[in-house]
């Protein structure tokens, strides 16, 4: 999504071995063209239990409470999950400890860095061509773009175009 096909063409770009997850495969082809080398259907039940132990780094993007127990069980004995999205303050996720502890599985979180990380980071991006993906809208047609988010049909942002607005003059 907004930050899932950023963190796929950096990973890509960067030289992991990128397998994107998404519940369904509609987004399948979409994340190869962006880097990754293979998709993974989080609600294909034999799919996510054939992948089962074998992922060393999941960046796990998404903002819902979904079921985190499933993710950590991709991971590798030692394998990390690195959160960078979250759901709303009033949504609690939980979490089933024991698979965390016995395979010794670490979640971390970041959300902002120092300023330097992002010079470093757009840097990064320019010289790999990474670029998001975004739908242009004109500020008359704000409602349309704020249902296709709620309706989780952005791809990947909704930028309101600005120029039809009259700024004062300067």
């Amino acid at each position: 999504g907004g930050l899932g096909h950023l963190g796929v063409q950096f990973a890509a770009k960067m030289g992991a071995t990128v397998v994107a997850i998404s519940r369904t495969d509609a987004k399948a082809a979409e994340a190869r063209g962006l880097g990754a080398h293979d998709f993974l259907a989080s609600r294909d039940a034999e799919s996510m239990s054939a992948a089962a132990g074998t992922f060393d780094v999941l960046l796990n993007t998404v903002s819902s409470t979904e079921d985190l127990d499933a993710y950590i069980g991709l991971l590798k004995p030692r394998g990390v999950m690195a959160c960078v999205g979250l759901p709303e303050k009033t949504e609690k996720t939980r979490l089933f400890l024991h698979p965390l502890v016995l395979q010794e599985r670490i979640i971390s979180g970041s959300y902002l860095g120092p300023s330097a990380d992002y010079a470093e980071m757009l840097d990064f991006a320019c010289a790999h061509n990474i670029r998001p993906m975004v739908e242009l809208y004109p500020v008359a047609q704000i409602n349309d773009a704020i249902e296709r988010v709620k309706q989780n049909q952005a791809r990947y942002r909704c930028v309101l175009l600005m120029e039809e607005l009259h700024w004062p003059a300067r």
